[in-house]
C-alpha cells in the first residue's frame, strides 16, 4: 500500500484529512514502502490462427449506464470461449488480436491484485489461492478506494448510480 491509498483510506475509512506530502514524508520516516514493480518490456504476439475475431463495437468506450453492460476479460479468441459469450446471450468485441490497448483496464486490475496480494507471499495450495484471489476482490469492490472514483469503493459507486 503506498501512501495514497494510506491517505485516501484515512480520509475515507477514519475521516481523518491529511496531505499526500504529509503521508508521505511519515512513510519515508517509518520506512513503509510500497512493492515496486518493474516494468517488462514484451510485446504481444498475434495468434497465428485465431479462432474467432470479434467485431469491433465499443470503440474502447468502457463506460456503462447500467450493471453488467461491459465485462472485461483477457480470453478472447478460443472456440470454448466464444461459444460459452453465444450460450450467456451477450455479445463479444475486439479491436484485433494483440491489441493490448483495448485490455489495458483488465491488465491494470491484475496489476494491481498481483502487486497487493501475490508478490513476496507463498500459497501452498490451489485453495489457498483461490480463497485469497476471492478476498482480494471482495476487498477490491468493497473497501479498497480509487482516486478515480473520488476516493470512493466500487460499490459505493454502484450503489449511487442504481
Amino acid at each position: 500500500m503506498g501512501y495514497r491509498l494510506i491517505r485516501d483510506t484515512l480520509e475515507h475509512d477514519y475521516n481523518i484529512s491529511v496531505n499526500d506530502k504529509r503521508v508521505s514524508r511519515v512513510c519515508r520516516k517509518k520506512k513503509i514502502q510500497s512493492h515496486i514493480t518493474h516494468k517488462y518490456n514484451c510485446c504481444t504476439k498475434p495468434a497465428t490462427d485465431p479462432a474467432y475475431i470479434a467485431e469491433n463495437i465499443l470503440n474502447r468506450d468502457f463506460k456503462s449506464d447500467i450493471p453488467n453492460e461491459k465485462w472485461l476479460t483477457d480470453v478472447s479468441t478460443s472456440k470454448a470461449f466464444r461459444q460459452k459469450i453465444i450460450d450467456a446471450g451477450m455479445i463479444q468485441r475486439m479491436s484485433r488480436v494483440a491489441k493490448c490497448i483495448d485490455n489495458g483496464p483488465m491488465e491494470g486490475f491484475w496489476v494491481i491484485m498481483k502487486r497487493e496480494m501475490y508478490h513476496g507471499k507463498k500459497y501452498k495450495t490451489k485453495d489457498e489461492l483461490i480463497e485469497a484471489i476471492e478476498e482480494y476482490i471482495d476487498y477490491y469492490t468493497n473497501k479498497r478506494v480509487q482516486r478515480n472514483l473520488c476516493v470512493l469503493t466500487p460499490q459505493e459507486i454502484y450503489e449511487k448510480r442504481y
